[in-house]
């Protein structure tokens, strides 16, 4: 495990959440009233579940203290297990993310200190620097429940003032004790931030519920300008309906577990079904990689929410880069291919900011990018936000998920990061920008059709670009129609049984992973250049000259059937009239065909005849020609040795898999008559030659 110690509520297969790399950043979590973020508490639980979301952590706790009057130390302390930021790139913390938990527990049951206060004090120290590197360098996600949503409110207004973007306020059952919706008898005023979202707070959210008449259960406030979401009806929780709020937030990180790890029950009714779990709370965080709604997102960036002025009076202050957004069309970037990146930018200071351009191979900024991209000098904007447009040809990298990021100086020297928050898939000189990430994270359920094992949640669409990486593992048991589809790292696509098809405009297969196709059948209906040669050079890593061992795209059927293979074939070269039907699915020209069949079964019409020797003696000789074109051993060229092979298996068929689901009106297959003739002979490839 990556985060310092699994939950409470660990579910039985965790190690699948650290399959994710994802965009480093910083997520700060604070509590309420008379509580803290210790260890064991609900807040220290959430950091928890946070690291696993981000593949891995740095949990660091910053206790503040004082007196009944005011805050005035404080203890910054890594918690135990968990690998230090500072090591931000080595193997004990690859993801670079940070989680702190603020725990203020020491003045927060005061009557004489407001959150204003607590959080004057915490934004001085963190922008004074906790650390070797300024934690402000990276996307800030703000997390706070009941007074500690006002506390966070104030926090991003004073780095606000420091120049600094917050990414993401969250607020859970909000409650500043400021005289405003208190408790008939608890009328207090405290003087806490009242609810409002800043000028420079990007994306804001909100969770409550209602008060229900118990004077110590205390309800919650939506936040002015943020997408809110309630009074929230939230039965059978715990015995204090304004902690269930938290717990809500909790099961939509960790989207399969039953407790907070605290104490606090998390029921699977509060979201309706799995597929509204998936898609609520955190889906919509840098992490989650959720669409945000246009409510929550400030003005200034491109949404509806309203927001409260703030102005840099810091005498040292950041400058600011994001929403980074790729200008090509249709997803696929080849190498060589002019394309641009789009983004927003804020400079306050009178000089000019730099912005730097680079692919890296991860979301990391610590760890040195792969590739740069180059440079653009940017003017100042005088505190306001401005778009720029940096233009590039993507560059020929090697196979693997890769990322575009940004940083941007100032004048003073101080640096800001952002990264293209979706994956490029590249493989065989193409870039996919994948819109859907297969995160197999809920235990016993590695299908495709479980809308919580993606990010962001749901279960993918016909228009989404999905991508399987590291070393999760993800199973097919019905037909999967996607735009694209990328298994990377080490991952494992299992298609489980016959008409369990793949149909994709586009595969990518790395070259450690693997696509284990079984019985079933993969269609690519490819728009422009062919994918079959690589796919085909996939295959024969997975052949491995016969063993069948390798990763690449392979079928476990062959293993337990001597003499069949994993074929390949243009449409064009299996039908003579379109539309074709394959595996019971239509197909069209310009269509790539892999299924299991027979070692020398050119046709994919599961005989190995003379049509297939025709096909061969065709291509005799020639290179750049795959299975369908007579490359029975995946060489890339089609000679004698693919002629033995033909040989050997001439005369042979397989009868048809049983598919589950077949086009109206299309009947099965009915498997070749065995063909009586002998097998040809070398003087018989003469004789045609």
């Amino acid at each position: 495990m990556q985060s310092k110690r699994p939950s409470q509520s660990s579910r039985a297969v965790t190690e699948s959440l650290e399959t994710r790399r994802l965009l480093a950043g910083v997520t700060i979590i604070t509590h309420g009233f008379n509580s803290s973020a210790g260890d064991g508490s609900w807040a220290d639980r959430m950091g928890d579940a946070v690291a696993d979301r981000a593949g891995g952590a740095a949990q660091y706790t910053l206790a503040v203290t004082g007196s009944s009057s005011a805050p005035n130390a404080h203890t910054f302390t890594l918690d135990a297990g968990s690998p230090p930021w500072s090591a931000a790139g080595d193997a004990s913390n690859p993801s670079g993310e940070l989680i702190i938990k603020l725990d203020w527990g020491a003045v927060s049951a005061s009557s004489g200190v407001s959150t204003v206060e607590v959080a004057d004090y915490t934004s001085g120290v963190l922008i004074a620097g906790l650390l070797p590197r300024s934690l402000l360098e990276l996307p800030i996600h703000l997390i706070g429940h009941s007074r500690g949503a006002s506390l966070i409110v104030a926090l991003a207004r004073n780095l606000g003032r420091a120049g600094l973007w917050v990414d993401q306020l969250t607020g859970l059952d909000s409650h500043p004790v400021d005289g405003v919706r208190e408790p008939p008898l608890l009328n207090f005023d405290w003087g806490d931030a009242p609810m409002e979202a800043h000028a420079n707070v990007l994306y804001a959210d909100s969770y409550y519920r209602p008060a229900n008449g118990n004077l110590f259960d205390f309800g919650g406030e939506p936040i002015p300008g943020a997408a809110n979401f309630g009074p929230l009806d939230l039965p059978g929780g715990s015995s204090l309906d304004h902690s269930d709020v938290h717990a809500f937030y909790h099961g939509t990180i960790d989207r399969d577990s039953t407790s907070n790890g605290a104490g606090g029950p998390i029921v699977a009714s509060w979201y309706g079904d799995a597929a509204s779990r998936a898609s609520a709370g955190f889906d919509r965080t840098r992490l989650g990689k959720g669409a945000r709604l246009t409510a929550g997102i400030g003005t200034t960036f491109g949404g509806t929410g309203m927001r409260t002025a703030v102005a840099v009076t810091s005498a040292q202050w950041f400058s600011n880069v994001g929403l980074l957004s790729l200008s090509d069309l249709d997803g696929t970037i080849s190498a060589g291919e002019p394309t641009s990146l789009q983004y927003v930018y804020q400079e306050s200071h009178a000089g000019s900011a730099n912005i730097e351009f680079a692919i890296d191979n991860n979301t990391n900024p610590y760890d040195g990018a792969i590739v740069q991209l180059g440079s653009d000098s940017r003017p100042s904007t005088g505190g306001a936000n401005a778009a720029g447009s940096f233009s590039f040809s993507m560059p020929l990298l090697a196979d693997g998920i890769k990322f575009v990021s940004t940083k941007i100086t100032n004048p003073d020297g101080r640096v800001r990061y952002a990264y293209l928050n979706a994956p490029l898939a590249y493989a065989d000189g193409r870039a996919v920008v994948m819109t859907r990430e297969f995160t197999g994270e809920i235990a016993g359920n590695l299908q495709l059709t479980e809308p919580r094992n993606f990010a962001p949640g749901g279960v993918p669409t016909a228009a989404d670009r999905l991508v399987l990486q590291r070393n999760v593992v993800g199973e097919i048991n019905s037909l999967q129609t996607v735009d694209a589809v990328a298994v990377m790292g080490q991952a494992l696509l299992r298609l489980n049984s016959a008409g369990t098809n793949l149909r994709t405009e586009s595969l990518q297969v790395g070259n450690q992973a693997t696509l284990d196709i079984g019985l079933a059948n993969v269609i690519v209906d490819y728009d422009e250049t062919s994918p079959a040669l690589p796919l085909n050079a996939r295959i024969a890593t997975a052949y491995n000259g016969g063993a069948w061992d390798g990763p690449g795209i392979t079928s476990s059927q062959v293993l337990v059937a001597p003499g069949t293979a994993v074929g390949i074939a243009f449409a064009g070269h299996v039908f003579t009239s379109f539309p074709g039907a394959f595996g019971g699915e239509w197909v069209d020209a310009t269509t790539v065909l892999i299924t299991r069949t027979l070692v020398a079964d050119a046709n994919l019409d599961l005989a190995v005849d003379l049509d297939d020797f025709t096909i061969l003696a065709a291509n005799f000789g020639q290179s750049d020609r795959i299975f369908g074109q007579g490359d029975f051993n995946y060489s890339g060229a089609v000679s004698l040795d693919d002629f033995t092979i033909l040989a050997s298996a001439f005369g042979t068929f397989l009868p048809a898999a049983t598919p589950s689901g077949r086009l109206p009106g299309l009947a099965a297959p009915t498997p070749p008559a065995r063909f009586s003739k002998s097998p040809i002979t070398a003087d018989v490839l003469a004789l045609e030659w």
